[in-house]
């Protein structure tokens, strides 16, 4: 069954995509907001013969596989907010990729400036911890509040440069 960028690409319609994310980020900008993207589809496998996207979206940079890499992003002008996936954390998963020890090493071992895709010449505008809730007939108790403070703090205190420690 057909779907994504790659359908959007090998079939002439990416065009359509940017000419809709510009849309969308204009109309976000003409309310005094700035427009924020997963990179996921921004310049798809380094494609810019379908069109530009706009300069006021930050890109939010998550993950490098088949994307557009983060340099190749911020050499088009965006400027990048690091949403890296190795703190990536689904509520209540139990995915070796999305699961709490996981987000556990990845917060601990990955510092708030290292950006996926990147080759050493972008510099993240900032960074954001994402949390998703995939399982949603999962309850969200205090085990889990206290694990997104936890993962949370040691961010904050593995990158004390570049945040205020959290004291627990």
């Amino acid at each position: 069954k057909p779907n994504g960028f790659s359908y959007l690409l090998s079939n002439g319609l990416y065009n359509n995509f940017v000419n809709y994310v510009n849309d969308v980020a204009k109309l976000i900008v003409d309310a005094g907001m700035t427009p924020i993207a997963f990179n996921d589809g921004i310049y798809y496998k380094n494609t810019t013969n379908c069109g530009a996207f706009s300069k006021d979206i930050v890109v939010s940079y998550w993950e490098n596989s088949g994307t557009a890499s983060a340099s190749f992003i911020a050499q088009q002008g965006h400027k990048i907010l690091n949403t890296n996936k190795s703190w990536y954390y689904v509520l209540g998963s139990r995915a070796s990729w999305a699961g709490l020890e996981t987000a556990k090493k990845g917060v601990q071992n990955t510092p708030v400036t290292s950006v996926q895709g990147d080759d050493g010449s972008v510099k993240p505008i900032g960074a954001m911890f994402c949390l998703w809730c995939d399982f949603p007939q999962n309850s969200y108790n205090e085990t889990e509040v206290q694990n997104v403070k936890s993962l949370m703090t040691t961010l904050s205190n593995k990158n004390s440069t570049y945040f205020t420690p959290v004291v627990p």
